[in-house]
């Protein structure tokens, strides 16, 4: 049997190195020795060294890149933008004159009544020291839609929807009888987030919107909707730094009213992720997060995947917003062939509302059945 040993030593004399290598057999061994140079060593083991680091260096570039993206960093993607649901660079009264459709925004075949978007206000069943309160729209006589999230918490005996442009100086207030929660709904999910308010008596006709019905809202991408609702805009309440607003009694209690292009329609009445969804763009172009080829992840954010794939325009409109915290389950409307219809009620966005946030609004149309499942002869939901 044929045993191989190498055994290497150095000898190093100026610029040689000595390699001694000695190969052992059963029958002895013989000694070798062979002088290699530094300089072909090194000519080597220089380009060597030069392509892996070129290859680090393009590794490390492409990781970059691919956080760089995923996680939405460029300018403006950090979640420190000055606005909060609305454009800076547009004087903040039209919302609000839009809102409660004054100073040229009289309601028409261009831009929807906004007299159905109540303020929502009960104790809260988890604290009663506290009131919970949210945004709903009047959509028969009897009947509110909001989203379940609103609605979760609201004790029914000390619930109310105020009607009117601003809830401290209101039209009338009508309190809740029953409220029904979307059975599929778990609290703190966003699945399923749809709930409606039956009232303890009927409103005035003005006050009551269409909406939808059973009808396809498919085709709704690439539309102008309008959304409005009583989000919370006060510093008291609400992380909006220089978006803040007061009104005259020190406390902001009005209505809002903005728009966008919807982007994305998702899901059906066999999942909870059936949303109507628009992002927030700015002037720049650069905070189109719908965008085609976008991550769906962002610093804001997180996870906004669910949104579904397709593309999205980067052009604001001239009253662009988002929803915030207190414009959940007001109304977002679309003009279809018999006028402005209720489509959606607002669900959830991200936490800081500024350029880059992408909203989702709970689709009506795959809850009619369950919506209908409520209607009697005294309390009629129109459309069933």
């Amino acid at each position: 049997m044929l045993v191989g040993v190498s055994l290497i030593v150095d000898e190093v004399s100026d610029n040689d190195t000595s390699v001694v290598v000695i190969d052992v057999t059963s029958g002895g061994g013989n000694l070798t020795k062979k002088e290699v140079s530094w300089g072909k060593i090194l000519a080597i083991l220089l380009p060597l060294c030069i392509l892996i680091l070129l290859l680090v260096s393009i590794a490390i570039g492409v990781v970059i890149s691919y956080v760089s993206d995923l996680f939405e960093l460029p300018e403006g993607q950090s979640g420190d933008g000055d606005e909060y649901g609305y454009r800076l660079d547009v004087d903040s009264d039209l919302y609000f004159d839009l809102g409660a459709n004054k100073n040229g925004f009289w309601a028409n075949d261009e831009i929807p009544s906004f007299d159905s978007t109540v303020y929502i206000e009960g104790a809260c069943m988890s604290d009663p020291e506290y009131y919970c309160s949210g945004s709903g729209v009047i959509v028969s006589s009897r009947w509110v839609f909001t989203a379940a999230h609103v609605a979760i918490d609201l004790d029914v005996s000390d619930t109310y929807v105020v009607i009117g442009s601003d809830y401290e100086n209101y039209e009338d207030v009508v309190y809740v009888s029953e409220i029904f929660i979307h059975p599929s709904y778990k609290d703190e999910g966003y699945d399923y987030d749809f709930a409606m308010l039956k009232l303890g008596r009927s409103v005035n006709q003005q006050y009551i919107a269409g909406w939808i019905g059973d009808r396809e809202d498919l085709d709704l991408v690439s539309t102008k909707a309008y959304i409005s609702g009583f989000g919370e805009l006060d510093e008291e309440f609400a992380d909006c730094g220089k978006a803040c607003l007061e009104d005259q009694s020190g406390f902001f209690s009005q209505r809002r009213a903005w728009t966008n292009i919807i982007d994305r329609v998702t899901g059906d009445e066999t999942t909870g992720n059936s949303y109507i969804v628009y992002d927030f763009d700015s002037l720049d172009g650069n905070n189109n997060s719908l965008r085609k080829g976008s991550s769906g992840f962002s610093y804001d954010q997180g996870d906004f995947s669910y949104a579904g794939k397709g593309s999205s325009s980067q052009e604001p409109t001239n009253l662009e917003g988002t929803s915030v915290f207190g414009d959940s389950g007001g109304p977002m409307y679309a003009n279809l062939e018999s006028g402005w219809l209720v489509v959606a009620v607002t669900a959830h966005g991200g936490e800081y509302s500024d350029y880059g946030d992408v909203a989702f609004n709970s689709r009506v149309s795959v809850y009619y059945d369950w919506i209908c499942s409520h209607s009697d002869s005294e309390a009629r939901i129109t459309n069933c």
